[in-house]
């Protein structure tokens, strides 16, 4: 059985520290999983962990890197760096 997320949960765990008003319009336009609301229509909203995981894997290998490997272009950024600051 999935593991259900509230706001606070989405915050406190996961750090997305978005409004309900923001994750409403992001759920209509297909950009965050829809929430369930296992109380009827006027109950909580409710966000699956493995909905929520998937989504964030998925933009991060979108970007270009995967869960867990390191940012190559970060990297190199703070790599030329240290070299202007020596020159």
């Amino acid at each position: 059985m999935d593991r259900l997320l509230d706001r606070d949960a989405l915050r406190e765990e996961k750090g997305i520290d978005y409004s309900g008003r923001h994750l409403a319009r992001l759920e209509q336009a297909g950009r965050f999983p829809r929430a369930v609301r296992p109380g009827g229509p006027k109950g909580r909203k409710f966000w699956r962990e493995s909905e929520v995981d998937e989504l964030f894997a998925g933009l991060a290998l979108a970007r270009g890197h995967g869960v867990g490997k390191p940012r190559a272009r970060a990297e190199s950024r703070r790599g030329k760096r240290s070299e202007n600051a020596e020159s």
